[in-house]
């Protein structure tokens, strides 16, 4: 290695090279359509020897302990290649393995196996153990309202963050409340973030003619929240001794009277104490009231309560002490007691039984008990329990607070048979059989001792009018940070490269449009023409090359249609024609396909409006269409919910700007059937737009092999969309394999079949028909690329291009028609004229 070439790690200096080593780079075009493989324009793995100043320098970055070879992979450094004195390259360096080289069985030098890449591909490395859900969106909170989804729904941008649109409603009225809305989030806004977090930057002109703007990423976590769980929980306990009267017993004179019953809220009077576990995170638990504040929440909560209780009675109006024995005739009276747990709401209705205590408590009263003394509390027995029920807040929509009751329901026993409560005990009240009383049964609950009274709440909590929305429980779950870029580079054909002037700046480009911004060189004097090898593209591929989605077996529409056509909703496949090839290759994006319905009139994406339990879809943003759909809202002054007629909406869904009059479309190709009837379809798709030209050169172009006389500066100033001319023919750039910075030899370099025609397609959106014939379809699709305008093919019609509208073409083969209104038959035709 001559010393013109050196490696230098940005921040801690120069490293040594083996002068029998060269520093050969390969350029990949690969590697900028698909950032996963290697992620840039260049890179090179290289040997490094294991001198004192190497180690020294790798081995306090990378951990490196040279007796057991083991250092950190994960670590990264800025690396630069200087040749002459300049920086040609810049990019990353980390090393992939050490090995030892014995001289002897005792002494032995060491080797570093280093990786050096481009910029892209760091980037790529580092959101690679990255989610979706590690992006912050916490500035995009808000409150959820009414008011706030229709504004969002008439002007929203992604400036918002987030957007709301008119989802899949089973209500044939198309009667929606709040909570039937879910955010979606601008998949600008993670494109953005993801970049940043990782201090990246880059520049894309193509972004908004691309309409990545108008592009969403809706919620799909079944029903989103409106704030953690664990915040609203909270945990009670009893401090101090409570007494709860829960049933009076009237004042008896031998009449029949019912006794009142009344209930008592249950009161835990401490939620903050570390030793005994009780807190209140969200304070809406109030210790004086025993209320818990519903305000915000949603979904379902669940409660458990568990105390020790004993029962006492206590007797009012005898004049001494009161004896209740056996009455008249010898019978027997007792009470028993049946204690429960409800749940009452702020209207001070009784909504939920929770549990009841099947063991009923009984107390007979017979001659043999002590005497019963007025205004004293006389001991009955004691009660224990735990009781749990669950909670739908739903149905108590308008209810500010929730409180758990309790109670006893008295029954009077007569000879140990359950009778109904008569108001009267027959009682020998000191002798005299006519007495009166009249008492109350009390309920005392001692403090707390080792866990016997405690109330708990643990909260599934659907969001409601006026509920917070923390927009980070909005993210989609368990989808790679690189999943998502890799997604979206699939679905536009997008290349990546890195800012020459700013290596952590990516250039963004579609593949159309990385070409179309190219240079011209000439290499022809630079090929060695004794070395040339020259072969179809179409030997390089698959037989099938299958445009499609992600399948999402939860969404029945989804379903149904590939059991029906063997296809996912929005799929193309492009066949070969090449006779001697086979296999499929897919692009296939992480989303799920979306269909669009009529539902009573609204166009919806088929998306469930309360519960998106589905895969993770985008759609576009679309215009705001006019049409008859209404809100519930709840008043709780009149106890009522009203309907709020609205007659403008959002659309959302794969066709832009809506599904009337179609622009474009987030498929790939022309689907064999939709969810109604179109008046116009588009043929304005992925496909179209971004692989035409590509599958075009795919098909009928060639890949050249040559060895190439470069010097480092083509090298240096090399851009791999340049057009390159050699021998009357325009190539692109494929590979430039092992170029040696200091070797001043031959280059072996592979050129495929420049683009002939750059942008130019021109869509249509009027009907499309074609004869549901496969062989005729995979023709079309082959060769016209679904450039169909009304055209009518015959099932003999094959490998031929109709360009106009309202053409016929009858059992013709290999032909071209460009005019309109035209009925050809034949093949090998050409016919321009109308």
């Amino acid at each position: 290695m001559s010393s013109n070439v050196k490696l230098e790690l940005v921040d801690y200096g120069l490293l040594d090279m083996s002068k029998d080593i060269p520093l050969a780079l390969n350029f990949n075009l690969n590697d900028i359509r698909n950032i996963a493989n290697r992620g840039g324009a260049w890179s090179k793995t290289i040997k490094l020897p294991g001198t004192n100043n190497n180690n020294d320098i790798l081995g306090n970055i990378f951990n490196v302990n040279v007796n057991t070879l083991t250092f950190d992979p994960i670590i990264k450094e800025k690396v630069r290649i200087i040749v002459d004195g300049f920086t040609t390259f810049e990019g990353t360096f980390q090393i992939r393995k050490i090995n030892k080289v014995f001289k002897n069985s005792e002494d032995f030098k060491v080797e570093y196996d280093c990786y050096i890449k481009s910029e892209v591909s760091s980037f790529y490395n580092e959101i690679s153990g990255k989610y979706l859900t590690d992006v912050d969106l916490s500035e995009y909170d808000h409150t959820i309202r009414a008011e706030t989804i229709i504004a969002s729904m008439a002007s929203g941008t992604t400036t918002d963050g987030y957007a709301y649109f008119l989802a899949y409603n089973d209500d044939q009225y198309s009667n929606y409340t709040v909570r039937d809305f879910r955010p979606a989030t601008y998949t600008k806004v993670y494109w953005d973030k993801i970049f940043s977090d990782v201090g990246y930057t880059y520049e894309w002109d193509e972004l908004y003619d691309l309409k990545f703007d108008k592009l969403i990423i809706p919620f799909n976590g079944d029903a989103i929240k409106s704030s953690v769980d664990s915040l609203v929980a909270f945990r009670a306990g009893h401090d101090v001794t409570n007494y709860y009267t829960d049933l009076y017993l009237p004042e008896n004179n031998g009449q029949m009277v019912t006794p009142i019953q009344y209930y008592e809220t249950l009161l835990y009077d401490n939620d903050d104490s570390l030793s005994q576990g009780w807190y209140d995170n969200d304070s809406r638990y109030d210790i004086g009231t025993g209320q818990f504040d519903l305000t915000n929440l949603g979904g379902v909560v669940e409660f458990y309560a568990k105390y020790d209780a004993d029962v006492t009675l206590e007797l009012f109006g005898a004049s001494t002490s009161t004896n209740i024995k056996t009455g008249l005739g010898g019978i027997n009276f007792g009470i028993s007691v049946k204690h429960f747990l409800a749940v009452r709401n702020s209207f001070g209705t009784v909504m939920v039984l929770l549990d009841i205590d099947e063991d009923l408590f009984e107390h007979t009263f017979t001659d043999s008990d002590p005497a019963y003394s007025s205004n004293t509390e006389n001991y009955l027995g004691s009660y224990s329990g735990e009781l749990n029920g669950v909670i739908d807040l739903d149905a108590m929509v308008g209810a500010s607070t929730i409180e758990v009751i309790t109670t006893i329901d008295p029954i009077l026993i007569i000879d140990g048979v359950f009778q109904d409560w008569r108001g009267f005990f027959n009682a020998d009240i000191n002798g005299n059989p006519d007495g009166w009383f009249d008492g109350q049964i009390t309920i005392k609950v001692s403090a707390q001792n080792d866990d016997t009274a405690h109330f708990t709440n643990q909260t599934d909590n659907d969001v409601i009018e006026g509920s917070p929305i923390a927009m980070n429980l909005a993210i989609p779950k368990k989808v790679k940070q690189s999943d998502f870029i890799l997604s979206i580079i699939k679905m536009f054909n997008l290349y990546i490269v890195e800012d020459e002037y700013n290596p952590t700046n990516m250039i963004i480009k579609t593949r159309d449009q990385f070409y179309a911004d190219g240079g011209e060189l000439d290499w022809t004097d630079k090929l060695d023409i004794t070395k040339v090898d020259v072969e179809l593209m179409s030997n390089k591929q698959n037989k099938i090359k299958q445009f499609t989605y992600s399948s999402d077996d939860d969404d029945v529409l989804n379903k149904l249609y590939t059991e029906t056509t063997n296809e996912t909703f929005g799929q193309l496949e492009y066949i070969f024609e090449n006779e001697f090839i086979k296999g499929t290759d897919k692009v296939e994006p992480i989303f799920s396909p979306t269909f669009i319905l009529s539902n009573n009139g609204n166009y919806v994406p088929y998306i469930n409006a309360r519960h998106p339990k589905n895969n993770i879809r985008i759609l576009y943003l679309g215009d705001v269409l006019s049409h008859y759909w209404a809100y519930e809202e709840f008043v709780p002054v009149f106890d009522q919910v009203f309907h709020q007629h609205q007659n403008d909406y959002r659309y959302a869904g794969h066709f832009y700007p809506n599904p009337i009059e179609p622009e474009c479309d987030l498929n790939y190709g022309i689907c064999d059937y939709y969810a109604h009837n179109y008046k116009y379809l588009t043929n304005n798709n992925l496909f179209n737009q971004h692989y035409r030209t590509q599958m075009d050169i795919f098909e009928n172009g060639h890949i050249m092999t040559g060895y190439f006389n470069l010097s480092y500066l083509d090298v240096t100033n090399l851009d791999l969309n340049e057009r390159i001319y050699v021998y009357d023919s325009w190539w692109h750039i494929n590979k430039i394999i092992d170029y040696d910075l200091n070797d001043k030899g031959l280059t072996k370099v592979e050129l495929i079949t420049a683009d002939k025609t750059i942008g130019s397609f021109f869509p249509n959106n009027e009907i499309n028909t074609v004869n549901n014939n496969t062989s005729a379809v995979n023709g079309i699709l082959n060769e016209a690329s679904n450039r169909l305008i009304n055209n009518t093919y015959s099932k003999d019609t094959v490998k031929s291009h109709a360009y106009g509208k309202s053409n016929t073409l009858n059992k013709t083969t290999s032909s071209i028609l460009l005019g309109d209104k035209n009925n050809i038959e034949g093949k090998s035709l050409l016919v321009s004229g109308d």
